[in-house]
């Protein structure tokens, strides 16, 4: 291959991947607000963005490029927890529906989210509302499908959960009570406007939303 031949393969090569990057940048700040959304990553709007452009680039340099972008990298830390001592448990902010096929009826539930922070095993179920009646039946659900009882089951300061909400000595209802008491546990609301004692199950709430939420309302339509 002669020089003449070199060179315009090397321009053609530089010309390729400079039109690659102006198109990938010309999407950062879309991206950008896309992941202000519920359950939005960087890893399905990557995918996303291999739809439109299916020579564009790999995820690595993808999330690379975007992170120069923005200028910095965020980091994570880790928790330790004992085994069978603690479970988190909330519901999303969120609500999901379904379409009742008989009717047609678009109904909306709740969803309901535990986690076991020392395995990371996370359990997820959609219910009516989030009723002292469905909060105790999401409970049972998790404990069956755990096979095991924590020792304590921490929730937020629901309504189904606390009777009256205090700092130091929250009030449980009676009803929660029992069922603590029944499974030899015990129950340990999280204190109003601290976020750090309920961490985990946001983080899962996160997860829930990024694996769950994001990919069924982004879902392609059938029609």
């Amino acid at each position: 291959m002669d020089d003449a031949n070199l060179h315009d393969l090397f321009t053609q090569d530089d010309q390729t991947e400079k039109m690659r990057y102006e198109h990938l940048s010309s999407q950062f700040s879309k991206i950008q607000q896309e992941l202000k959304r519920p359950g939005a990553t960087l890893q399905t709007l990557w995918q996303n963005y291999l739809l439109e452009y299916p020579d564009g680039y790999r995820y690595t340099q993808f999330t690379t490029h975007y992170r120069k972008w923005r200028g910095k990298i965020k980091a994570s830390g880790k928790l330790d927890h004992k085994a069978g001592e603690k479970l988190f448990v909330d519901f999303t902010g969120k609500k999901m529906s379904y379409v009742d096929r008989g009717t047609g009826e678009v109904i909306p539930v709740e969803i309901f989210v535990a986690v076991y922070p020392c395995s990371q095993y996370t359990f997820v179920k959609a219910v009516a509302s989030q009723k002292r009646e469905d909060f105790i039946d999401c409970l049972n659900s998790c404990l069956q499908w755990s096979g095991g009882v924590p020792q304590a089951i921490v929730s937020d300061n629901l309504k189904s959960a606390v009777s009256k909400g205090s700092k130091y000595a929250p009030e449980i209802n009676k009803t929660l009570a029992d069922f603590a008491l029944f499974h030899s546990c015990v129950v340990d609301p999280a204190r109003p406007y601290h976020p750090q004692d309920k961490a985990l199950v946001e983080r899962s709430v996160t997860l829930v939303y990024q694996r769950i939420f994001y990919p069924w309302t982004n879902r392609p339509s059938l029609v």
